[in-house]
């Protein structure tokens, strides 16, 4: 048996045993973002770091592929090692390409879930939407909540060629689902947080639908042309919609139609990124390393997926899939240094022996790199 200390805790285990596994075994929790069971441990993400202060170099170590040593004094906690947790989350930040929440959503003083509802709209789910909708257009007291459009002035469509009507759909929802239908369980906010500004607006500090918007994480903030292109083409290129009765708004059909005009800018995988959680933790800020952002893109792979290379940590865990599927086709890394990125020989994205494996490595990958298209 080896013995070792962590956090001044001694704890005893069996040789090949790594650092990470001696501490779950006192109940310490490590995050890591690279690292998961069944895999090799790639020590990629560098989020799972800890110190050994018996080190003479002190220098840290990934817990995920440190084999417990006799001797160790491991710490898992200390400022210093959280420090360290959060710079190296700061670096994955300084290169994330995409936005947590779209620029509608931060925009809105409810932080109604705006891409979210409007799908929805798409697929005529209008109860849902107007769930997702329900602090914007079913307000208790209309003097009181005043909308001034924030969404549709932060909207990215605009870059092209004009807004999505948001509010236009939203009184479609108004006028087509009554507020009788909608659940009292979904109140956009805890009593007590409803907050007026010095212009009368009303503000929901830092809620959607009972959770805590988390103040850190990533935003594009500006694009390229080349990159609007990637949003268009997953998106009507109709202008917007003009009602033909102007008084009673869009009917059902352009409803429908100025709905498909949305680019979902996003995320695909809000509730379950690690990277995002990480960043709230640790109040990791993306400004922290200054560098060229990597260039957003969308491919459509098998299954259909979405692959995102500008949201990929290059962590591996897919490479890991498809090398013991035995793919041939499968993901693996491309380059070398800093042009090293995830992607698929020969860019055979199309190639049958993805779809083994995709669903996988959509299940295991901790951002939004990979995702379904559908939500």
């Amino acid at each position: 048996m080896i013995t070792l200390k962590i956090n001044d805790k001694l704890v005893s285990v069996e040789p090949g045993t790594t650092v990470l596994q001696a501490a779950g075994k006192l109940g310490f929790e490590i995050p890591q973002l690279c690292f998961i069971k069944e895999l090799k441990p790639a020590t990629s993400c560098m989020i799972c770091v800890v110190k050994d202060k018996n080190n003479s170099s002190g220098c840290f170590i990934p817990s995920c592929g440190a084999l417990a040593e006799e001797g160790m004094d491991i710490e898992t906690d200390s400022d210093e090692v959280l420090f360290a947790r959060k710079t190296a989350i700061e670096l994955l930040l300084s290169e994330h390409s995409g936005d947590c929440f779209a620029p509608c959503q931060r925009a809105c003083p409810f932080h109604a879930d705006i891409p979210g509802a409007i799908r929805f709209i798409s697929k005529k789910e209008y109860a849902k939407a107007s769930e997702l909708m329900t602090s914007c257009i079913h307000k208790k007291n209309e003097d009181e909540l005043r909308c001034w459009k924030q969404c549709e002035k932060a909207c990215r469509r605009k870059m092209y060629d004009s807004n999505v009507n948001i509010s236009g759909l939203g009184n479609f929802i108004k006028n087509t689902v009554t507020s009788a239908n909608i659940s009292e369980s979904l109140s956009p906010v805890p009593d007590g947080d409803l907050s007026k500004n010095d212009t009368g607006q009303v503000q929901f500090d830092r809620y959607i639908f009972g959770k805590v918007i988390p103040k850190h994480g990533s935003i594009m903030r500006k694009i390229s042309e080349e990159e609007l292109i990637v949003f268009l083409n997953s998106s009507s290129k109709e202008n917007q919609i003009d009602p033909q009765n102007k008084e009673n708004g869009y009917n059902e059909e352009e409803t429908i139609k100025e709905s498909l005009r949305c680019f979902h800018c996003d995320c695909r995988k809000q509730d379950n990124c690690k990277l995002r959680d990480f960043s709230e933790q640790f109040q990791a800020k993306q400004s922290a390393f200054l560098g060229a952002r990597i260039k957003f893109e969308q491919i459509l792979l098998p299954n259909d997926v979405i692959f995102e290379p500008g949201k990929c940590i290059k962590c591996g865990i897919c490479v890991q899939i498809s090398e013991n599927d035995g793919q041939k086709y499968g993901f693996t890394f491309l380059n070398r240094g800093f042009d090293l990125k995830v992607g698929v020989p020969f860019d055979k994205f199309d190639d049958k022996g993805l779809q083994t494996v995709i669903n996988k490595c959509v299940e295991k990958c901790p951002t939004a790199a990979l995702a379904f298209k559908a939500l």
